[in-house]
């Protein structure tokens, strides 16, 4: 697990990279990374994400590769600088339907 007291100390971190750890969650105090630009979580065992990661508003890059995820929090339509999202590797991981359906 990532340790809460790393996440809580570090508001200014603006790259972090977790990849290939196992980790089975992030914690929800990834959303107080607010200048967090670069994301790397790719080669755990995430099943899904906190929803306050749309919190993370500075995120250009999230590479998510390799996971167990299933779905993306609703929260993420928030990172409206996102400009790579990496997905891949998640094989249960299903597009929700289109807004209104």
């Amino acid at each position: 697990a990532v340790p809460i007291m790393l996440c809580a100390k570090c508001g200014s971190l603006r790259t972090l990279d977790l990849s290939l750890n196992k980790l089975p969650s992030l914690p929800p105090i990834i959303g107080n990374l607010v200048n967090l630009g670069h994301l790397n979580v790719a080669g755990n065992r995430l099943a899904s994400l906190p929803s306050n990661i749309g919190w993370c508003r500075q995120l250009s890059f999230l590479n998510l590769a390799d996971n167990a995820l299933v779905k993306l929090p609703h929260t993420m339509a928030r990172l409206e600088g996102l400009q790579e999202l990496q997905l891949s590797g998640n094989k249960d991981l299903r597009t929700p339907p289109p807004d209104g359906a």
